[in-house]
């Protein structure tokens, strides 16, 4: 389910419901879904993108990742970050994958300024539409 609907330009109208419907069900069980989440909600309390997410208000589970591409001789790495939130009632899923970012852990604050603008109101965008666009995050 990656779209739930469709505004119209002014945001009056619904111009398309996509109503996600359930097609299968992986049958995981609870204490593993409940493990699995907790350690989500570590990585951003306590774990590699707790930088990112230090005194944040809204509980946010994440996931930072690494994938290297190129050769031996010439790798390159780029930067994953995988997060819902809130934490106790998700209603987004975000993915942020930045090309040469080298750590996942320097893409969690372009995540947290998309979860800024949804659910804290808070679009300060001065220094740049996003934190990776000024190459700050980028070695």
């Amino acid at each position: 389910h990656i779209v739930k609907e469709v505004k119209s330009y002014d945001n009056s109208q619904t111009v398309l419901d996509n109503t996600p419907t359930v097609v299968s069900d992986l049958k995981i069980p609870a204490d593993i879904v409940n493990t699995v989440k907790q350690g989500m909600l570590n990585v951003t309390k306590d774990g590699t993108a707790a930088a990112a997410f230090t005194d944040y208000s809204l509980p946010v589970g994440g996931k930072t990742g690494t994938s290297q591409r190129g050769t031996a001789n010439n790798p390159h790495y780029d930067g994953l970050f995988l997060c819902f939130a809130p934490f106790d009632n998700p209603q987004i899923a975000i993915a942020v994958a930045i090309p040469n970012a080298y750590w996942g852990a320097d893409t969690a604050p372009v995540a947290q300024a998309a979860l800024d603008y949804m659910f804290l109101n808070k679009p300060d965008y001065s220094a740049s539409p996003l934190p990776a666009a000024s190459g700050t995050l980028l070695h």
